[in-house]
C-alpha cells in the first residue's frame, strides 16, 4: 500500500512540474529541460534545493534553446516551480500517511 502511494507521489511530481510549465506557456523544450532539470536535481547535493531549483533553471534553459527570450523563459521556470512545490506538498502528505499507516498497522498487530 504504502509502496504504491509513493510510485503515485513520485509520478504526481514529473506529472505536476510539467502541468505548471505548460499553463504558463512551456514549449516542447522547456517541458523536457523542466524534466531533465528535475532528473539532474536528485543527484546534485542539497537534493531538496536541487528538487526545486532544478525544473525551474531546466525550463529556463530548454526555453532558451527554443529561441525564446529570458522572459519566457522565466515564466515557465516558474509555472515548473509551482508545479514543483505543489507536488512537494502532495509528497509531504503521501510522507505522513504512510507514517500513520505504518503505526496503525503496529497497532494492530
Amino acid at each position: 500500500m504504502t509502496g504504491f502511494m509513493t510510485l503515485a507521489a513520485l509520478l504526481a511530481d514529473v506529472l505536476l512540474g510539467l502541468w505548471g510549465a505548460k499553463r504558463f506557456g512551456a514549449s516542447k523544450n522547456g517541458l523536457i529541460g523542466a524534466v531533465i532539470g528535475a532528473i539532474i536535481g536528485l543527484f546534485l547535493p542539497p537534493p531538496l534545493l536541487w528538487l526545486i531549483l532544478g525544473p525551474l533553471l531546466g525550463a529556463i534553459v530548454g526555453e532558451l534553446t527554443a529561441g525564446k527570450n529570458i522572459a519566457a523563459g522565466s515564466k515557465a521556470g516558474l509555472g515548473a516551480l509551482l508545479g514543483s512545490l505543489v507536488a512537494f506538498i502532495l509528497k509531504f502528505a503521501v510522507s505522513l500517511s504512510c507514517i500513520a499507516l505504518f503505526f496503525l498497522a503496529l497497532k494492530l498487530s
